[in-house]
């Protein structure tokens, strides 16, 4: 499922969708008996469950982030206290440094002594000594992580994201049956949509999902099952 941008247009159809949801949850008894044989029914069952799946490994992920420390993600933290690292302390100003900023700068650095060996061997060695130290700092960055848990939580929560993705999709390509069909169509549109925003580019998709509630408001009007 998309995030969601919250325009004024998107607003106006989460509060026409909020006020149909309160209005078929609070159906006489005879309409709601009436309202049997749906095959979005199953589906939802399945997103809620899905979805507390994913949350239970959420947490164990935030968990393992915690234990490993916020240190061990993202590039290493420039430590200028190693010798050859703080030469690059007035020219590299971020608290994260990255493989090919330092290999930049060991480039720049040598280009400028290039005619006189005497110099350029000293910083040709502080390079090494830079990159050496770069990639011990990884090493210390992944090996805290994989103590932690995280790369395999990491795995496991992509899979979780994914089945409630799939399950989501699979609930919108299948067309409501009944105005139970409907009500779960409309509360999960109205979920995600007081829950998420989204890019420009994704500001459409309710657009989208309530037209095809609407679609399904008109056939079942008529009596024409897909």
């Amino acid at each position: 499922m998309k995030p969601i941008l919250l325009t004024r247009r998107n607003a106006l159809l989460g509060a026409t969708a909020a006020a149909a949801v309160t209005g078929l949850t609070v159906a006489p008894l005879a309409m709601k008996a009436a309202l049997a044989g749906e095959p979005l029914v199953a589906l939802e069952a399945e997103l809620i469950e899905a979805r507390a799946a994913r949350d239970k490994v959420a947490a164990l992920w935030s968990a393992a982030y915690d234990k490993a420390g916020a240190w061990a993600f993202g590039w290493p933290k420039a430590d200028f206290s190693c010798p050859a690292m703080s030469k690059l302390s007035g020219w590299f100003h971020s608290e994260r440094i990255d493989l090919d900023s330092i290999k930049a700068y060991n480039r720049h650095t040598q280009e400028l002594v290039k005619d006189l060996p005497e110099f350029l061997a000293q910083r040709k060695a502080d390079g090494r000594e830079r990159i050496r130290w770069w990639i011990k700092a990884r090493r210390a960055q992944r090996a805290a992580q994989e103590t932690a848990g995280v790369s395999q939580l990491d795995a496991l929560l992509e899979r979780n994201h994914e089945r409630v993705d799939a399950i989501e999709d699979q609930l919108w390509d299948t067309p409501a049956e009944t105005l139970r069909g409907v009500l779960i169509r409309l509360r999960e549109a109205h979920r995600d949509y007081v829950a998420v925003q989204c890019s420009d580019d994704e500001r459409d998709f309710y657009a989208v999902a309530f037209g095809k509630v609407l679609s399904d408001l008109e056939r079942l009007a008529r009596g024409m099952p897909s």
